[in-house]
């Protein structure tokens, strides 16, 4: 690859010269390029490392999530009371009707908050099939590190509730 100096990591780009300095019209770098960048999902970076080091979500378990997960596990228990708090929750949090119905049917319109949702539910219903599935679908999306915080919510969900 002409212009690389031996390194396959980048692509040749006819604007830098092999040591990442920008050519000018002149043919003289302009600007060094600086080291520091932020890293890209390329080939020579896997992307299930990239997802994996928390670069596609910075803050996954965000109050929405929660919220979906807990109603969906409330209408899964039949707590209307529990139920009826969640709703008010999610409207001071903005979510549609639709989002709560969503979350109620035990899914969600966004794919992250839906496996999730799923995830909770699986544990919920100790079914071993569905946590592996969707706990494979959670770290695809960089999300292993909420499954905690999943069982968390669904463990504290199965005390009586004190609302």
């Amino acid at each position: 690859m002409k212009g690389t100096a031996g390194r396959t990591d980048v692509a040749w780009n006819p604007l830098f010269n092999e040591k990442g300095s920008a050519i000018t019209v002149s043919g003289k770098p302009s600007y060094p390029m600086r080291d520091n960048t932020p890293a890209i999902a390329t080939s020579a970076t896997p992307k299930a490392q990239w997802f994996a080091e928390g670069n596609l979500v910075k803050e996954p378990m965000k109050p929405a999530m929660r919220v979906q997960i807990e109603l969906a596990l409330a209408s899964r228990r039949n707590d209307l009371t529990s139920l009826k708090v969640l709703e008010i929750e999610g409207r001071r949090i903005a979510l549609t009707g639709a989002e709560v119905d969503a979350a109620k049917r035990g899914g969600s319109f966004d794919a992250v908050i839906d496996i999730a949702v799923k995830f909770a539910l699986a544990v919920q219903a100790d079914d071993e099939d569905a946590i592996a599935r969707t706990r494979r679908k959670l770290t695809v999306f960089g999300l292993a590190a909420i499954a905690c915080d999943i069982f968390d919510i669904v463990r504290r969900s199965e005390l009586p509730s004190s609302r």
